[in-house]
């Protein structure tokens, strides 16, 4: 086996992922929806077109909500020990949050730590503004 070979590296438990009325895996948090055996994802119920490593970094965020998860742990996770550098993942999670548009503030940026990805529900006030709230 060629060593310098990127592998995907996010086992997935069937405990940690939702029952479906097929076999199928996914995940789903709020709005957002990844088929892992298909790799398509949506928001909002509209298809995204995301790339293997923005793929990969969306799905690791949903299956740690509400943790903050360090741009190394991102790094070691998605592409194992091959030397992708902190500025390449910050880069992709950016491409990340403009594709996911109205859904973007779901990947909250904690300075100097990392990224929290987020659930959240929109509540509707009194005057017809949707706010999104922490559960």
């Amino acid at each position: 086996m060629d060593e310098r070979r990127p592998t995907y590296r996010m086992p997935v438990s069937d405990s940690e992922l939702p029952t479906t009325s097929s076999a199928e895996r996914r995940l789903e948090v709020g709005p957002i929806i990844l088929s892992l055996d298909r790799f398509t994802a949506q928001a909002n119920g509209r298809a995204l077109r995301l790339t293997r490593l923005e793929f990969d970094i969306l799905a690791y965020l949903m299956r740690h909500v509400d943790r903050v998860v360090s741009q190394q742990e991102l790094q070691r996770v998605v592409r194992g020990n091959f030397g992708i550098e902190s500025s390449v993942i910050r880069v992709h999670v950016s491409h990340l949050r403009r594709k996911l548009g109205d859904c973007a503030a779901i990947i909250a940026t904690i300075w100097g730590r990392g990224f929290r990805f987020s659930d959240f529900s929109p509540v509707t006030m009194a005057d017809g503004i949707d706010v999104p709230v922490q559960d």
